[in-house]
C-alpha cells in the first residue's frame, strides 16, 4: 500500500506541476498576446506550454495502467469517459456562461458553437472551442479510442509494434509528407511520442522489462522524436528533463509528495479546464487596479481559479466519478445475479 501511495503521489505531483505551468503561461505571455500586460516580458513563463507534453506522458502511463486492469474495451471507455466527461460538461457550461455575462473579446462563442463543444472534438467537426485549452482533450479522446481498439482486437501484446508505427508516422509527417490536419489529430501524429513514452515507463516500473534493451531504445526514440516536434532548444531541454524525471520515477528514485503539488495535482483537471478564459475575465476586470503589480495581479487570479477548481473537484468531479462508478458496478452486479 505504501508503494502504491508513493506512486499516486508522484503522478499527482507531476500533474500539479504540469497544470500550474500551463496556467502561468496563459496568465503571462498568453494574456499579453491577447489583452496586453502593463509590465514587461521579464515575468513571462514562455515555456509553460510544455506542461501539456508532461500531461501526455502522464496520460500514457496512467491510461495503460487502466487498460491493463479493464475487463474489456467497453469497461475501459466507460471508466475514462465517466471520469472526464461530466466535469468537462460542467466546466464548458460555466466558462460559456461567465464569458457571455462579462464578455471576453475574441473568445466569445455563440450558443450553437457552445453546443458543438459537447462533442469535445471541435477541430474535427468544425466548431470553435469555448476555451482554447480543449484541444488537448481532443488528442486524449482519440488516444483512448485507439487504445480501446487495441484492447478489442487483442493487440495490447503488440503495443511496442504499434508505438513504433506511430513514431514512424511522426517522422514521415516531419520530413516526407504532411498529413492533413484532421487526420493528424485523429492519428495523434505530433504528440504520440509522449504517450508512447509514458507506456514504456509503465512497463519499466511494473513489469520485468526494466532490463529489456528494446524498451530503453524505444524510449530514446521517443525522446529523439520529441525533439523534432518541440520548438526551440530551451523547450527541447525541458522536454528532455521530463524523460529524466520519468526514469527516476520508474526506478523508484524519486517520490514527490509535497502537499502543495499534491493538492494541485488532485484539482488539476478542473483547474486546467477553467483557468484560461475565466482567468482572463478576472484579469480584464482587475487590471485597472492591480495591473502594475504583476505578482499580485497574476497571483490573485491564480488563487481565485485554484479555489474555484477546488470547489468543482469537491462538489462536481468527485461526486460524479462516484456516481457513475457505482452505477456501473450495480449494473454489472445485477447482470451477474441474473445469470
Amino acid at each position: 500500500m505504501a508503494i502504491l501511495k508513493k506512486r499516486i503521489d508522484t503522478l499527482d505531483a507531476l500533474r500539479g506541476i504540469a497544470a500550474f505551468s500551463v496556467l502561468l503561461l496563459h496568465y503571462t505571455s498568453g494574456y499579453r498576446a491577447h489583452y496586453k500586460h502593463s509590465f514587461n516580458q521579464d515575468y513571462d513563463f514562455v515555456y509553460g506550454y510544455l506542461g501539456v507534453e508532461l500531461f501526455f506522458m502522464i496520460s500514457g502511463f496512467v491510461i495503460f495502467l487502466t487498460l491493463i486492469h479493464s475487463k474489456n474495451s467497453i469497461d475501459f471507455l466507460y471508466k475514462r469517459f465517466s471520469r472526464i466527461y461530466p466535469t468537462f460538461l460542467f466546466c464548458l457550461v460555466t466558462t460559456f456562461t461567465i464569458v457571455f455575462l462579462f464578455g471576453l473579446p475574441m473568445r466569445e462563442r455563440s450558443l450553437y458553437q457552445a453546443a458543438g463543444n459537447v462533442l469535445i472534438a471541435t477541430n474535427i467537426f468544425g466548431f470553435k472551442p469555448v476555451d482554447g485549452v480543449y484541444w488537448t482533450l481532443e488528442i486524449e479522446i482519440f488516444f483512448y479510442l485507439f487504445m480501446a481498439l487495441l484492447l478489442f482486437c487483442k493487440q495490447i501484446k503488440n503495443i511496442l509494434f504499434w508505438g513504433v508505427f506511430f513514431l514512424a508516422m511522426t517522422w514521415v509527417n516531419a520530413f516526407f509528407y504532411t498529413i492533413p490536419d484532421k487526420l493528424s489529430i485523429i492519428l495523434n501524429v505530433k504528440y504520440n511520442c509522449f504517450f508512447f513514452a509514458g507506456i514504456l515507463f509503465y512497463k519499466i516500473k511494473f513489469s520485468q522489462d526494466r532490463i529489456d534493451w528494446k524498451i530503453h531504445l524505444l524510449i530514446a526514440s521517443c525522446l529523439i522524436t520529441s525533439l523534432i516536434v518541440i520548438g526551440p532548444w530551451p523547450a527541447k531541454a525541458i522536454a528532455s528533463c521530463f524523460f529524466v524525471l520519468f526514469y527516476l520515477f520508474s526506478y523508484g528514485l524519486i517520490n514527490l509528495h509535497a502537499k502543495p503539488l499534491l493538492f494541485l495535482g488532485k484539482i488539476s483537471y478542473p483547474l486546467y479546464l477553467l483557468h484560461q478564459n475565466i482567468g482572463y475575465v478576472i484579469m480584464n476586470n482587475t487590471k485597472p487596479y492591480l495591473g502594475n503589480y504583476p505578482f499580485i495581479f497574476i497571483g490573485t487570479t491564480a488563487m481565485t481559479m485554484i479555489f474555484i477548481a477546488f470547489l468543482v473537484h469537491k462538489f462536481i468531479e468527485q461526486p460524479s466519478i462516484r456516481f457513475f462508478r457505482n452505477l456501473y458496478s450495480n449494473k454489472f452486479n445485477l447482470k451477474v445475479i441474473a445469470k
